[in-house]
């Protein structure tokens, strides 16, 4: 058993909603409730929507379908995914998502070495207030810091 992570309900917040993408993601548990250890995300998503392709470096991601159909193209392969389905998606793979024609929902769990995974998109969410987001900056995000590396 994982010594670092406390045995008991960690509770959810709901209060915390992060707006990057287009995307609205509700931290269900952060990676400060887990001690870093990883993190959970509900997304909403509209329909229509597309993620850039991209990859992360330390992040496995996986996409729990709640509702809505979700398609990823990872590392070249199409995934269709629909309610009830789960994608996997390791790190270092690209990756891009477009969601069909309804909102999309999908509770994302986040494995991160040193966690983090919500202050990444906490960070993607600051770029876009800004304007459009400098996508190499974000790719050099430091998980542990929650800043860019360099």
């Amino acid at each position: 058993m994982n010594k670092n992570i406390e045995i008991k309900s960690l509770g959810v917040d709901n209060g915390r909603v992060i707006r990057a993408f287009g995307q609205e993601a509700h931290v269900l548990v952060s990676s400060e409730q887990t001690r870093d250890a990883f993190c959970v995300l509900r997304f909403f998503i509209p329909p229509g929507n597309v993620t850039p392709p991209h990859l992360h470096r330390a992040t496995d991601e996986t996409f729990l379908i709640e509702s809505g159909e979700i398609e990823i193209n990872r590392g070249g392969e199409l995934l269709r995914g629909r309610r009830g389905d789960a994608i996997y998606l390791p790190k270092g793979i690209p990756h891009a998502l477009r969601v069909g024609n309804d909102e999309g929902v999908a509770l994302v769990v986040c494995v991160v070495p040193g966690g983090g995974f919500d202050r990444f998109f906490a960070a993607c969410a600051e770029e876009f207030k800004r304007g459009e987001p400098e996508m190499p900056l974000l790719a050099k995000f430091d998980y542990r810091s929650g800043r860019p590396h360099g």
